[in-house]
């Protein structure tokens, strides 16, 4: 896939208009994210995904698949593409070459097949939805990613829904932005540099029992008093593998011999 398909986009979870066709010209001019097949090709053998690429630059292609190719988005379960149990072995197949979660296969597929597709994926220990992610193809005319409601069978909501149909030009459909552009969660926070910290008394007095010159190694249980040659505790702490710290500020010393002084 193209890091193209992968940029920042709107805002997560927001719905956005997708368009597809395979006949790259007719889509408006004006479409920003459209889905595209790597694998169906024109009378001069270029992929519909780099027919859509090429007249929109600027935009955001999705890549699909009708045979099962890998590494692309979503493929296609429908008549003359592939079948429930196909499109469930792609997905499967994409999860085991350890495609990231934050990314998952996606399996497009009209609402009246969505059963069988979600049965497929039980066959394989693949959750519809939770894992594996469905576009659904129902054309009500909503915009929205409402399943078709009972006596349906009970489908979980999709990431997709192409709502409108123009026979032999495009289709309309709406996605969440989370799922077209797809990003890793953040890293976990840096872990803080462990630190020793040493308070010097800088004088003219002394802070409690540390004369001027005195150097504690602080910690949240009180002050150890270390003498007041840094080179010798410095020298002492060489094994450590830490950064030393020292700061000469009475005040702060005072803070940690008034919790205790040993």
């Amino acid at each position: 896939m193209g890091m193209s398909e992968l940029a920042a986009g709107s805002a997560p979870d927001s719905l956005v208009i997708v368009y597809d066709s395979c006949n790259v010209d007719a889509i408006p001019d004006d479409a920003q994210v459209l889905m595209g097949y790597v694998d169906v090709y024109d009378a001069s053998g270029r992929s519909i995904y780099d027919l859509m690429k090429a007249r929109f630059p600027n935009a955001t292609v999705i890549s699909g698949t009708v045979t099962g190719v890998p590494g692309v988005r979503w493929c296609d379960m429908e008549t003359g593409d592939l079948s429930a149990p196909e499109a469930a072995t792609w997905a499967y197949n994409e999860i085991q070459s350890g495609r990231p979660v934050w990314d998952p296969p996606t399996i497009y597929c009209q609402a009246a097949n969505g059963e069988s597709v979600k049965v497929a994926l039980a066959d394989l220990g693949l959750t519809m939805g939770s894992q594996v992610p469905w576009a659904m193809a129902w054309w009500n005319d909503v915009q929205d990613l409402n399943p078709p409601p009972p006596p349906w069978p009970i489908l979980p909501p999709p990431v997709c829904h192409q709502f409108m149909t123009i026979k032999n030009t495009y289709d309309m459909s709406v996605a969440l932005s989370s799922w077209i552009w797809p990003a890793p969660p953040a890293p976990p926070p840096k872990p803080k540099e462990t630190q020793i910290m040493f308070l010097r008394n800088p004088g003219p007095a002394a802070v409690g029992p540390v004369a001027e010159g005195g150097i504690c190694l602080c910690s949240p249980a009180g002050a150890v008093n270390l003498g007041n040659s840094w080179p010798t505790i410095v020298a002492a702490y060489e094994s450590a593998n830490v950064p030393l710290i020292l700061i000469n500020d009475a005040a702060l010393l005072e803070k940690f011999v008034a919790i205790s002084y040993h």
